[in-house]
């Protein structure tokens, strides 16, 4: 029993203090760089503007759940407490952060391929390239309801 509660307090004790400053920094970050993208209009490879822009958001998305794996701060995602996620086991909180930025990435690779289908061929244009980069992350969101801590 004793033995156990030490275990409960080496958990509590090793994770970190409850802290949305990195996430708020991320949040200007990903504004910025929205900013910056929009009012230069980058273009990656001869992608054009739209889907270009797409790209840098999935990007910054990758980058948020790669910080949430890296830091562990799994309670940045809707669904789990701070208290939860100080309760759970290091690999535990790695597990679930890592199950998200897998799917999160998998929509960015998804994304990027249909990116690589020459415009001419589909000829949908850059509100349709819009509607199809906010499916596959819409899509990307739903996938992760299933994972729980």
């Amino acid at each position: 029993m004793e033995n156990r509660l030490s275990e409960e307090t080496e958990k509590k004790e090793a994770y970190q203090k409850k802290s949305y400053k990195l996430f708020v920094a991320w949040m200007a970050f990903f504004v910025v760089v929205l900013y910056v993208s929009a009012v230069n209009e980058i273009s990656f490879g001869g992608l054009g503007a739209v889907r270009s822009n797409c790209i840098v958001i999935y990007v910054t998305m990758d980058l948020l759940m790669l910080l949430i794996y890296i830091r562990q701060s799994i309670y940045w995602i809707n669904g789990v407490t701070y208290e939860e996620a100080a309760a759970a086991s290091a690999d535990e909180r790695r597990r679930y952060a890592f199950r998200h930025l897998r799917i999160f990435l998998a929509a960015t690779v998804l994304y990027i391929g249909y990116c690589c289908i020459p415009t001419s061929v589909l000829a949908l244009g850059g509100m349709k390239d819009s509607i199809v980069a906010g499916g596959i992350l819409c899509a990307a969101a739903i996938a992760t309801i299933p994972i729980h801590l």
